[in-house]
């Protein structure tokens, strides 16, 4: 058996599933009648909105709905790459707010 490949498109207006005759989603789908073809489409949007959703969630209980707010609007669309170049812990700069000491805050800790 030879290798497999995994076709990815993040482009919002992709037409990849209708290129290949598949209907694409979130997950590997296989590309009908080439075995070793596999394809996905990821919804960049969706993708940012469950990474803010993970990294805002052990928080909760900690924070107040101010600074859940705060966090929220610091990992905004147009912020999320910006904010990963500069400090991985948002609002640290202000020593306003506080992360709990198990949990992780980004993929962009430096620890």
């Amino acid at each position: 058996m030879g290798k497999r490949i995994l076709l990815v498109s993040a482009d919002p207006a992709s037409n990849l599933d209708e290129m290949l005759g598949v209907a694409l989603s979130n997950e590997p789908t296989p590309v009908p009648g080439v075995e070793w073809l596999w394809a996905l489409n990821i919804d960049p949007e969706r993708a940012a909105d469950d990474y803010r959703g993970r990294v805002i969630s052990p928080y909760r209980a900690l924070w107040t709905e101010g600074q859940i707010t705060e966090l929220r609007e610091q990992l905004g669309p147009a912020r999320l790459t910006a904010r990963a170049r500069q400090s991985p812990e948002p609002g640290a700069a202000r020593g306003r707010l506080t992360r709990p000491q198990s949990e992780p805050i980004s993929p962009f800790d430096d620890d």
